[in-house]
């Protein structure tokens, strides 16, 4: 009898568990043991000299036997939702209709891979084979706004899951086994891994081991593993909820099943890869519906990753940053480390970003580094050329991104916008220029390159410079001045004047003890103490900077402010303490100036006020011989944001407008009694 009539002729009759299990101890009785090992996995072997010894009745539940219904069982009316508006989601998805008439392109083509030197990745993978069949795949990737899966990251399981902060990717379940060996992931949010599952638990459903392939697809990707499968709807289906109280939809056909989960912005599809294997004993098994679902609560279909994968090269850029921040560069260590120095200028740290962008199409995310819509620093990096540093922005040199992945470029001369030009990256490699617009002494040209421009109006090329329309990137904080988070404290703070009494014994005892300059910083009071003859040459006074009710000490000469503390939740914090290039004064309407110099070619002059126990900038001035030696000065308005060419009549003017105070103090003696 053959195997289809077999299970042709099972489907007419529903076997009884007691049934079963005298027709198993017949069939057993008539079938020696060979194997020394009966639950060995072996995948679809087959014995036909054996079989055609049994009687045809008792080989039709051999097949099927250990508590297993075939597939085949699984449409009845009564336990499936035939295809009636399971997983909708999927079958109405942009990327599920792609990828039909992506398979309809291919035919039946789609089983092998081609090795045409033509052809590159990620089109490979996609299985085109010729330059039809790449435009093909861009047209349908354009029609339905889908992005191609590009190559990935492969790493042994363990350091994929530490990698790509996805978490615990199973349920512990007792007698559950996952054994897996590699994951792939992408930056942008795609990763999956293949393994195999064993349920050992008592009374298992399913005795050999399950072998899958996990997939997590964001939903603006073109997933190159769902297309293979064609129409959906001529598969069995039914939804089943999960004890986690996650929907999962099953489609299934004879060999294999899919498992879908939705999630918002992306969806997670589990194969399993084979439905039917047998062994010496018991001949062929299908396994059930009910082992199917069991095998696929095993896992948690909510996880998205944890974090953005990066390039090591990438990771070691941001590195640089975090460094430079903690140990305040200068221009020069800046320069030195090949990075811009324009973070100098940030009222926080904090604000410094980078995002990932393809600029150029070609399979590799560029990093760029910046705040807003200002880009600071742009690598990139691909396998090829490795790292590369393609721009690197200074004040009188400002990049902003602008549609379509064009890169605004202003510069500066004799305090005006001279020149603009757009650049377009090209194969991962040059900054091409696509468009440039200059001032000239006779007017403004603009054309294709600097070498092949016309003459224009200034109405007309200003026109030009319009249409490139800026954009803000989605800048990811990086920089951590302080990682530790803490409630806020609401009650109410209870202060006296003997709150700064400690302070101000320090002062004391660094004459007393004639502490050098690096006990004082140990001590926390400015080293610049250590340089004073006599503690009279200083004191302290109290003045409420903010208008909050609570006073801030300020330890002085009655110029340069040594120290300046205040009071937060139910201690005392240092806000500013100067020293040889940083020094800070006090000026009317409790403005804190501040000036600080790198070098006789570079110096900044910034103005705060004290605010929540913070020195919140409000404006700053820069002077910077390195980038334009006869140009130098540069203002900040509201102390963040791009860095503005001014004249030194303007410079001066800002900063004579703030006029410094004589600070009137005590005897620090007199204020620790």
């Amino acid at each position: 009898m053959k195997r289809s009539e077999i299970r042709n002729a099972y489907d007419m009759m529903t076997p009884t568990r007691s049934q079963k299990d005298k027709m198993l101890a017949a069939i057993l009785s008539e079938t020696p043991v060979t194997d020394s090992h009966p639950g060995r996995y072996v995948q679809k072997q087959t014995h036909p000299s054996r079989f055609g010894t049994v009687a045809a009745a008792a080989l039709l539940v051999c097949v099927l036997l250990g508590g297993m219904f075939v597939l085949g069982r699984m449409g009845r009316s009564d336990v499936i939702q035939q295809n009636s508006g399971a997983a909708d989601w999927l079958l109405e998805s942009d990327f599920y209709r792609a990828g039909l008439e992506w398979c309809e392109h291919l035919g039946d083509s789609d089983i092998a891979y081609a090795e045409s030197s033509g052809i590159v990745s990620p089109y490979l993978e996609y299985c085109c084979q010729s330059s039809g069949d790449v435009a093909k795949l861009d047209e349908i990737c354009e029609r339905y706004g889908l992005k191609l899966l590009l190559p990935c990251l492969q790493e042994d399981f363990p350091l994929f899951v530490q990698e790509s902060g996805i978490g615990e990717l199973f349920y512990p379940i007792e007698g559950v086994i996952h054994e897996n060996d590699r994951g792939a992931y992408q930056k942008e949010g795609y990763f999956s891994y293949e393994g195999s599952t064993t349920m050992l638990y008592e009374d298992s459903l399913w005795q050999y081991p399950v072998e899958y392939g996990y997939f997590h697809f964001p939903k603006e990707y073109f997933p190159r593993v769902l297309w293979r499968y064609g129409d959906l709807t001529k598969f069995e289906c039914w939804e089943y909820t999960s004890s986690h109280d996650q929907s999962l939809f099953f489609f299934v056909t004879d060999d294999e099943g899919l498992v879908f989960a939705e999630q918002e912005d992306a969806f997670v599809l589990v194969i399993v890869k084979s439905l039917r294997v047998g062994d010496i004993v018991h001949g062929e098994q299908t396994m059930s519906r009910e082992a199917l679902e069991a095998f696929a609560e095993t896992f948690d279909y909510s996880l998205t990753p944890g974090k953005v994968w990066l390039p090591e090269e990438y990771s070691y850029i941001l590195e640089k940053y975090q460094t430079a921040v903690e140990q305040n560069w200068n221009i020069d260590q800046y320069h030195n480390n090949d990075l811009s120095y324009l973070p100098l200028y940030l009222r926080n740290p904090e604000d410094l970003g980078y995002c990932l962008m393809d600029l150029d199409g070609n399979g590799y995310e560029e990093l760029l580094v910046g705040t807003d819509n200002v880009i600071f620093d742009l690598f990139t990096y691909n396998d090829e050329v490795g790292l590369m540093h393609l721009l690197c922005a200074g004040e009188k040199d400002p990049y902003v991104l602008c549609e379509n992945n064009i890169i605004k470029h202003t510069g500066y001369t004799d305090m005006k916008a001279t020149d603009y030009t757009f650049f377009r990256l090209s194969d991962g490699i040059d900054l091409l220029e696509e468009q440039v617009v200059i001032r000239t002494d006779d007017g403004w040209e603009a054309g294709p390159r600097k070498i092949k421009t016309e003459a224009v109006s200034e109405e007309e090329a200003m026109e030009i410079v319009d249409s490139y329309v800026e954009i803000s990137l989605d800048y990811l904080t990086f920089i951590d001045t302080d990682s530790k988070v803490e409630e806020p404290d609401t009650t109410e703070p209870t202060f006296t004047d003997g709150s700064y009494v400690e302070i101000l014994e320090k002062y004391a005892f660094a004459f007393t003890e004639d502490w050098d300059m690096e006990t004082c910083q140990k001590k926390g009071i400015s080293y610049l103490t250590a340089s004073l003859e006599d503690i009279q040459d200083i004191g302290y006074t109290y003045i409420d900077l903010d208008g909050n009710g609570y006073e801030e000490l300020i330890v002085s000469d009655g110029e340069l402010i040594y120290d300046l503390y205040t009071r937060q939740n139910d201690g005392v914090i240092s806000l500013l303490s100067s020293g040889e290039r940083i020094r800070y004064y006090l000026c009317e309407n409790n403005v804190i100036a501040y000036e600080g110099s790198s070098g006789a070619a570079s110096s900044i002059y910034s103005y705060s006020v004290v605010d929540g126990g913070e020195l919140d900038c409000i404006e700053l001035v820069s002077y910077n011989a390195e980038v334009d030696a006869e140009n130098p000065w540069f203002h900040q308005a509201g102390g963040c944001g791009m860095m503005d060419p001014i004249t030194e009549a303007e410079a001066n003017e800002i900063m004579d407008g703030y006029k410094k105070i004589t600070i009137e103090t005590r005897d620090i003696m007199r204020g620790t009694e």
